[in-house]
């Protein structure tokens, strides 16, 4: 066997990374004394040192920035943790140190990073409930929500212009909301919740919504709960809220020339970031719930979401909101423990060439061995890789498989 045989992908608390070099120190504790009189002395061994693995790794990409924060968030959190060294395989190591360095050339972040034995890993049963923690952060994020949102809107005493340009933006959510129920759908009930809840936002209720903060922040919020219920489950809940977060990008700045013109900007920024954060905390909750069948299928839902909280924090950063950016920092940081750590240990995905077109329990018996439960293997099959008759899985194609683990 080679040693590419048996080379990994390197990783650390699952986020991965691309290796250029390593090094590994180690030896022996050895104690030397020394007598008068005597010329030789007395070497006492102490046991084995410590190993150290430096790594020499890299993160390159369009959206590099991204997976750059999800590896320094991974480098910078609390006690030890499982590295996959490309080399050595699993190893339980702390963190000694590392450093990063970029250029004017940007796409590409290089990492020079040291890795120290930490003794022998933990029970899983004494692990956190990361889930949990993020479930919690979710749901204490929608709560404070409405009582932040009414803290800096108000429309009292203000000309008919920015009340007007309020309320277009509040139709924005609204009408964003209502193409995601559509393409959603949803059973009868949750139809007519959702509707109840687009009522209050709609033009209808909008007037009188609008002149009461802290209901048009507990309608919003509401709005976009009913949104997440009606998407269904899983990736089809967080693809109906992207819609609705994503609505009100792109907006332009409303430079603060008058003291209407400064609340007209004060008011936009409010609703901007009580959509965006009551997505975000709706989406976060919906991962913590969300069983992954393989580590791909995690490390993607981490990716995807990660990018959309890094830019929301950077432009929270970039107005000058400090403290709206740390909660978009606070749940990317709680969605990136969340999935490394119940992914990290999940089957990986590969592509498995397919000669013949085969019945897909053939296929699952060929891959995963007769005394695996076919079944659910033959369901993943068919679900990963869309076949439309199990009895006819398509050949010359190469299907998306799971390892046997």
């Amino acid at each position: 066997m080679s040693w590419r045989d048996t080379y990994q992908q390197g990783s650390f608390r699952g986020v991965e990374f691309a290796t250029i070099s390593h090094n590994m120190t180690g030896g022996r504790r050895v104690e030397t004394h020394e007598f008068p009189g005597r010329d030789e002395p007395i070497a006492e061994d102490l046991g084995r040192k410590a190993r150290q693995f430096s790594i020499e790794c890299f993160i390159v990409g369009r959206d590099y920035y991204a997976d750059r924060d999800m590896l320094i968030d991974a480098l910078e959190a609390e006690g030890p943790a499982t590295l996959i060294h490309p080399w050595h395989g699993s190893r339980w190591v702390s963190v000694l140190d590392f450093s990063i360095g970029e250029d004017q050339a940007g796409g590409y972040a290089s990492f020079s990073i040291t890795f120290g034995e930490a003794g022998s890993e933990p029970s899983l049963a004494a692990s956190p409930d990361t889930a949990a923690q993020a479930t919690a952060l979710a749901d204490k994020t929608l709560d404070e929500a409405p009582a932040k949102f009414a803290g800096r809107f108000s429309l009292d005493s203000l000309p008919g212009f920015v009340s007007d340009a309020t309320g277009k933006l509040v139709s924005i959510v609204a009408v964003a909301s209502e193409i995601s129920a559509g393409l959603s759908g949803g059973p009868g009930g949750l139809l007519n919740a959702f509707e109840g809840a687009l009522r209050l936002v709609g033009a209808d209720g909008l007037l009188s919504t609008l002149r009461t903060p802290l209901a048009l922040g507990h309608a919003l919020v509401g709005l976009i709960s009913a949104v997440s219920v009606l998407g269904g489950i899983g990736t089809r809940q967080t693809a109906a809220l992207r819609i609705v977060g994503e609505s009100l990008d792109g907006l332009d700045s409303i430079p603060a020339a008058t003291p209407a013109r400064a609340a007209q900007s004060e008011n936009q920024s409010a609703i901007v970031h009580l959509v965006r954060s009551a997505v975000a905390a709706e989406m976060l909750a919906i991962t913590a719930a969300t069983d992954f069948a393989s580590y791909d299928d995690a490390a993607r839902v981490q990716q995807d979401f990660a990018v959309m909280l890094d830019r929301w924090s950077l432009d929270a950063a970039d107005a000058g909101e400090d403290e709206r950016a740390d909660l978009f920092d606070a749940l990317r940081l709680a969605l990136v423990r969340d999935v490394t750590a119940r992914g990290g240990s999940l089957a990986r995905q590969y592509g498995y060439p397919l000669a013949s077109t085969q019945p897909v329990l053939v296929v699952a018996a060929r891959l995963y061995g007769p005394l695996t439960d076919l079944d659910d293997r033959a369901a993943d099959l068919v679900a990963r890789n869309s076949v439309r008759h199990p009895g006819f899985v398509p050949g010359a194609a190469e299907l998306q498989v799971l390892t046997n683990g």
